[in-house]
């Protein structure tokens, strides 16, 4: 055998066996030893497998694979939002904040009044929600206009003011909106047309859809299409079987809006679709887990007759009467009558091996924009500081929705405008958000326009109102006060409001005390209080002053007796605190007490002076007489008020001894 193998044997066939295989392995040349497949040849015998990448994962595990075309995007991130509850609700929070309080506000008030009109007619707040909802989940939204015509007697009963009203025809304002599926709109031209200065958009019906429409018209008559923009409709009947349908849609009669989206894409992505993979990972292990449940039940049940260590092996006799045992078996308990040679082990899948792998919620959280500590947070010291910087990111997210509502809104608001000639636009408002300390807020903005150092106008802004409508308010509000429409106005932080009545009222008072004809004595008055230099008739009582500090040092003693002569009580009685003691004891033990505190003279005694003191035949009558008056007079007598009356009665005796 050549020196060269790893494996000899004794056996001669075996040897020569080995010897030609050695011979073969060593004849194969060093570029023909890299293996194929996911392996490649780096230099000559030496082959290096590539990384395992996301896309090599998916090519095995297309269901789990993460989507990249626009549409199939929007479509996983949509089924995540209906299928994930943890996503689900913090979308919905986020939307519902964003609507809060939205309303449309004037200067103009019958232009106000026809707007609040207007936001009833279309419903404004559920189309608003709906918009931050395709917003937030699909990163886009198409919103489509519905015009309908509106005639002057409309507008003015919807303005409340037969004035003003401009138009003399009828009009078409924008009063019905309806959201078109983002995946089912296309821009023409594609990516060719996305630097384009006019954007055109398109709805694609499949081949499928149009079918089920006309069976559908063909059973109920035209009421089936009811509601369908009427070129939709057109296109539609007028369509070929088999093939998918493009409707262009009117520019004029569409809106749409983006989320952060890249000049350079057509549609935008949604920030769901950063954590899909997190969704991927959850529903997967929670598949497991359902799994392995399941087979928890499936168990495997071994039964062993014989021994073949001690090479005996049971007869086919056995072996069939055990079977029958059991196939007769209908469950419940089970008795077997065998000997020794029969052995029964049951085998469960290995499910607590599941424990290491938990549900990946708090990266869906982060991803949400939710920050941990608002769910719980750590110990750290920066944990404040975590919570407003989660905070703030949530807001901002906020934000972001209520800036494209605020656009589209207004853009409905300025083609109304033009449409009915309307002067003064009015805006959008929403309420302020309650997620921060407003009253500490509120106050340091008082303060700083107190002091001059920020504006009326700022402060107006930042509790979420509008400067030019509030002005225009106040001016409203003071020519109805001159009216006397509006009650007078009294604060001491307003002095103009102060009604001309009570200024007319201090004008008359000043001018009757000037012609006031009361002579001047021109004898100096009499100096009130006793008289320099007389001494005092009676005998004054003048009472006893205890200081602080005196106090203190009463205190510190009454805590060092208490100290001392309860460890020493505790040890004569043998017991470990002071809930054992009985009546009898305790009053032992306030006896001692009181013996010195009746001795006490503010100077500071040893221990060993106070054990004596506690153990002699001093009389206490005075201290307690004194102590028992004092605590009479206590409204509360508990334990802190007695232990204060002891202090001042110690203070007092201390200054007579």
């Amino acid at each position: 055998m050549s020196e060269n193998n790893f494996y000899t044997s004794t056996n001669p066939e075996k040897k020569n066996n080995l010897n030609d295989h050695n011979k073969a392995m060593s004849e194969i040349k060093p570029e023909q030893m890299a293996f194929g497949g996911f392996y490649s040849n780096v230099e000559d015998g030496i082959s290096v497998r590539p990384p395992f990448t996301r896309k090599a994962w998916e090519r095995f595990r297309p269901n789990e694979k993460i989507p990249h075309k626009d549409d199939e995007v929007m479509t996983a991130c949509r089924s995540a939002y209906e299928s994930v509850g943890l996503i689900r609700s913090v979308v919905d929070l986020m939307t519902e904040i964003a609507v809060e309080g939205l309303e449309i506000v004037s200067e103009n008030k019958s232009v106000e009044n026809f707007f609040k009109q207007w936001s009833l007619k279309c419903g404004l707040k559920e189309r608003a929600e709906r918009f931050s909802n395709y917003f937030v989940v699909e990163g886009n939204v198409v919103v489509g206009r519905r015009f309908e015509s509106i005639d002057v007697p409309t507008i003015r009963r919807m303005r409340r003011d037969s004035a003003n009203a401009a138009p003399t025809k009828r009009s078409k304002i924008p009063l019905d909106y309806v959201f078109y599926d983002p995946q089912t709109v296309m821009l023409i031209g594609g990516e060719a047309a996305i630097f384009s200065g006019n954007k055109r958009w398109a709805i694609k019906i499949s081949s499928t859809h149009i079918s089920q429409f006309k069976s559908l018209v063909k059973k109920e008559g035209d009421s089936a299409l009811e509601g369908l923009p009427p070129e939709v409709k057109k296109a539609i009947m007028s369509s070929k079987n088999g093939v998918d349908l493009m409707i262009p849609l009117d520019p004029d009669s569409i809106y749409v809006a983006h989320y952060k989206k890249k000049d350079s894409a057509v549609w935008a992505k949604s920030f769901i679709y950063s954590i899909l993979h997190d969704v991927i990972y959850n529903e997967k292990l929670r598949m497991a887990k359902i799994s392995a449940l399941d087979s928890w039940y499936n168990s495997v049940r071994l039964w062993r007759l014989g021994d073949h260590k001690e090479e005996i092996l049971p007869d086919i006799g056995s072996i069939v009467r055990l079977s029958n045992v059991l196939e007769n078996h209908s469950g419940g308990t089970l008795d077997i009558i065998w000997d020794s040679m029969l052995q029964y082990d049951q085998y469960f899948p290995p499910i607590e091996k599941l424990e290491n792998f938990t549900e990946n919620y708090e990266s869906m959280l982060l991803g949400l924009g939710v920050h941990k500590s608002l769910i719980g947070g750590t110990s750290s010291s920066g944990g404040s500081n975590d919570s407003f910087m989660g905070l703030r990111n949530l807001m901002k997210r906020i934000d972001a929705i209520r800036r494209a509502l605020t656009d589209w809104i207004q853009s409905e608001i300025d083609i109304i405008c033009d449409e009915l000639s309307f002067k003064t636009k009015p805006k959008i408002k929403f309420s302020v958000d309650n997620l921060f300390d407003q009253p500490s807020y509120f106050k340091l903005l008082t303060e700083l326009n107190d002091r001059n150092v920020i504006s009326n106008q700022t402060i107006t802004e930042k509790i979420g109102e509008m400067w030019d409508i509030e002005k225009s308010r106040l001016a409203q509000e003071k020519e109805d006060r001159k009216a006397g429409v509006v009650s007078d106005k009294y604060s001491p932080f307003i002095q103009t409001e102060i009604s001309e009545n009570n200024h007319k009222k201090n004008k008359e008072l000043l001018k009757l005390k000037q012609e006031s004809n009361t002579p001047v004595s021109l004898e100096p008055a009499m100096p009130l209080g006793r008289p320099s230099g007389s001494k005092d008739t009676v005998k004054r009582k003048v009472s006893k002053r205890i200081k602080a500090d005196e106090l203190a040092r009463a205190d510190d003693f009454q805590k060092r007796v208490d100290e001392i002569i309860d460890e020493k009580f505790l040890k004569k009685f043998k017991i470990s605190n002071k809930r054992q003691l009985t009546n009898k004891q305790k009053e032992e033990i306030e006896s001692a007490k009181n013996k010195v505190f009746a001795t006490y003279k503010g100077a500071v005694i040893e221990d060993s002076e106070i054990i004596s003191i506690s153990e002699s035949d001093i009389n206490t009558e005075n201290f307690t007489t004194v102590l028992t008056r004092e605590i009479k007079k206590l409204d509360n007598q508990n334990a802190s008020n007695i232990r204060m009356s002891k202090n001042m009665v110690m203070a007092i005796l201390s200054k007579k001894q």
